[in-house]
């Protein structure tokens, strides 16, 4: 808990400093699109009236539409409060209401971490429509031979890890960090024991699965077995083999 506490500490001084240091950039962003956005050196915050973007360092966004937006690549935490649509070629993601993640877009997937509300994520060439809630993530991988992009089964988020990436790309106040941090705490512990759940149940599933093949198996070996033996009498009757 104090090596928590301390990191905690260490990331809002850092935060402070960020905040009196950044600069804020104003283009095509929000204007007219599509409209590509790139962070530089340092991290970069965009603003539109549902919708705050804060992309890493390197990063590049780009604005399709008025909800629509291409993360093309790099790190971001992204608030919305109203439907927003993002896309990747892995996968379709989308939030309908109240949401906080940070996303995490390499050349050859995409990491999703939810921090408030709930995702929807459509990985491209599945019509399933999976969700992440808050506390949770998830990665989509490129797509396969089949057509359908891979994703993986939700995994409860590491403290540790991601309040350290979080503060990094976070562009508020250290005090408004702080208060995001407290709300998100309860809901992280609750995601970790529904974690924990969820991953039993898979595995039962998998288990009970495994054992409805294995005595499938094991019925058409018999079946075959009692057809082999019938062949071999009805064999035998024709041929007049039986004394």
């Amino acid at each position: 808990m104090r090596v928590v506490r301390g990191l905690t500490f260490v990331l809002c001084f850092c935060l402070d400093i960020q905040v009196r240091a950044e600069a804020h950039h104003a283009n095509c962003w929000g204007k007219f699109w599509p409209c590509v956005e790139s962070a530089g050196a340092s991290r970069r915050t965009l603003v539109l009236p549902e919708l705050q973007v804060t992309l890493g360092p390197g990063s590049v966004i780009q604005q399709q539409d008025k909800a629509v937006f291409q993360l093309v690549l790099g790190e971001f935490y992204i608030e919305v409060s109203q439907a927003t649509y993002f896309k990747t070629p892995y996968a379709r993601i989308s939030c309908a209401g109240e949401c906080k993640a940070i996303f995490v877009r390499k050349s050859d997937r995409i990491t999703v971490k939810s921090l408030l509300g709930e995702w929807s994520i459509q990985p491209t060439g599945d019509a399933t429509m999976y969700a992440l809630v808050a506390g949770l993530q998830t990665q989509i991988g490129e797509v396969g031979e089949n057509g359908t992009a891979k994703i993986e089964f939700p995994q409860s988020l590491p403290w540790a890890g991601t309040i350290e990436q979080w503060g990094q790309l976070h562009s508020g106040g250290v005090e408004d960090f702080k208060s995001k941090l407290k709300d998100f705490r309860p809901v992280w512990r609750s995601s970790v024991r529904n974690a924990s759940e969820m991953h039993l149940q898979q595995v039962q599933r998998e288990l009970a699965s495994q054992d409805r093949r294995t005595a499938a198996a094991q019925a058409r070996e018999r079946a075959r077995a009692q057809e082999a033996l019938r062949l071999r009498q009805l064999f035998r009757e024709k041929n007049y083999l039986d004394p």
